[in-house]
């Protein structure tokens, strides 16, 4: 039976200019794609129409957990402490909300040729997310590609974030599996976790409105 896609979690790299060619390194394209690529008629319909019906095609690629994974969701507060030594308590002065960070802890699940192929291009397109884009063929370096987090539903609805760490297991208690063309063997089981930073530019800070945000109602948040 397969899993609901309601379930997957997605990381959808965002438009860089000077990324060309990125069948070579992703056949997935869109979310969609993938829906109905290997989710099937059983499950269709069931990801939010929002993230199907989108338009635009990731340059940088899509990495597709469709073993759901363990995603933590974790935030802090600052506050500047003021205070006498003799009072009983501190006066707490807001400094700000750092942005939120997010764990996710998954595998990759391989069971046949096509699967390896597909999971070690994903890894790949996970491992290039860490690096810098290059702007031309100088040493003019961008930043890494800023991705967007789906899944869950809609759960996580297009939050803007980047790859802090990554770790990509090699374990020693399963078989591998050889990817054609590729060259490579990778495991069937294969353990992969990263943590992203929520990252955002002064245009979305400004259109933050947190009554939209307590009822849910707020996109890309």
């Amino acid at each position: 039976m397969p899993i609901p896609s309601n379930r997957f979690i997605f990381l959808e790299g965002q438009a860089i200019e000077e990324i060309r060619n990125t069948d070579r390194v992703e056949d997935v394209r869109t979310v969609a794609d993938f829906i109905d690529a290997v989710a099937g008629s059983n499950t269709r319909g069931t990801l939010d129409e929002n993230i199907r019906n989108e338009s635009y095609i990731p340059k940088t690629g899509t990495v597709v957990f469709d073993v759901q994974p363990s995603v933590t969701e974790s935030g802090s507060v600052s506050y500047f402490e003021i205070g006498d030594i003799r009072q009983a308590a501190n006066l707490l002065v807001y400094m700000g909300s750092p942005s939120r960070e997010f764990s996710i802890n998954g595998r990759f699940v391989s069971r046949s040729e096509a699967e390896a192929i597909r999971n070690y291009r994903q890894v790949q397109l996970l491992r290039s997310w860490r690096l810098p884009e290059k702007k031309d063929s100088g040493v003019n370096l961008k930043t890494p590609s800023r991705l967007k987090l789906r899944g869950l539903g809609d759960w996580f609805n297009g939050i803007h974030v980047r790859i802090v760490n990554l770790s990509i297991e090699m374990p020693e208690d399963v078989d591998y599996i050889r990817a054609p063309g590729v060259g490579k063997d990778v495991p069937i089981v294969w353990p992969v976790s990263l943590s992203l930073k929520e990252t955002r530019s002064i245009e979305e800070l400004r259109q933050f409105n947190i009554d939209n945000f307590r009822n849910g109602d707020l996109n890309a948040w």
